[in-house]
Order: C-alpha cells, then structure tokens, then sequence
C-alpha cells in the first residue's frame, strides 16, 4: 500500500512538467499549426504592399469586446500607414451587423468584414488575431485577449513585416 502512495504521489509532483511538455497552451498550439500556412478567407484581398491584421471574433465573446482598444490602435495604425497594412475582420457567427455597431461604436475601421467559421479559420476560439503577409500566409497569430507584452510583440512583428 505504501508504495503505491509513494507512485501516486511521484506522479503528482511531475504533473506539472508533464502537462508542459506534453500539453501546449491554446496559443502554443495555434501558432505552432497556423504559422507558415495561408489564411483561406474567400472574397479578401490581402495588403499588396505589406501585412493584413485579421481579427476572428463575435459581437456576443466577452473577450472580443474587452480587446476592442487594442483594434482601435490597430485601426488607427493602418489607417496611418500609407496602405502598407490593412486591417480585416472574420465574424465567428452570422451576426455580422453586431461586429459591425461593436467596431463603429470603439473607433476600429476593418478594410473588410467578412463571415467565417472559427473551424474554416483552424482556431479553437474568439478572439484570434493573424499577421497575414501580402500572400495571405500567417506570420504570427494569438488566441485570446492579449496582455501587454503580446500588444508590444504584435507592434513589433507588423514593423518587421
């Protein structure tokens, strides 16, 4: 009986280092399938002259709505930058009028509002944001609402592009 608890409790103590080697985050796991493979949204024309920022999201995800200052910048920096980047929204449902009223109402202008599945996206979740190339294929991608350090990683990536 006792070595049995001993095994059990080994096994505890390695659970940790376990679940982090065998098992990535969300965000791991997106950017490990997504990076290096083109984005398919039929109907989007890519930046020509740089990177497009696609944003997956739906008017009813609480994170998505919580982000929205973060678009807004994102906005503003396309909107600054002489068509180099462009900014793209994938509705994750059909209420595209209610992404629509969100992004109006916090100041965020998408070049283009488009439909799409989160499954014909190959995420998990809302909100997804891409940095696409003028290809269309995925240079950087983070699911969830980003903290800080992910904002500044997201700037730094699109100035390298």
């Amino acid at each position: 009986m006792s070595v049995i608890l001993v095994s059990v409790a080994s096994l505890v103590c390695l659970l940790p280092a376990l679940k982090k080697s065998v098992f990535p985050s969300p965000r791991e796991a997106a950017t490990s399938t997504l990076v290096g493979r083109k984005l398919e949204l039929p109907g989007v024309q890519w930046a020509p002259g740089g990177a497009s920022v696609v944003i997956a999201m739906n008017s009813k995800c609480p994170f998505c709505i919580a982000s929205l200052p973060v678009y807004a910048q994102l906005s503003s920096l396309a909107g600054r930058s002489g068509g180099r980047l462009s900014l793209l929204v994938a509705s994750t449902t059909p209420d595209i009028s209610g992404v629509e009223k969100l992004l109006t109402e916090h100041g965020v202008r998408a070049v283009q509002i488009v439909e799409s599945s989160t499954g014909a996206l190959h995420v998990s979740g809302t909100p997804t944001t891409f940095i696409v190339d003028r290809s269309g294929v995925v240079r950087w991608v983070h699911l969830g609402q980003m903290d800080d350090s992910r904002e500044k990683e997201l700037l730094r990536v699109l100035k390298m592009l």
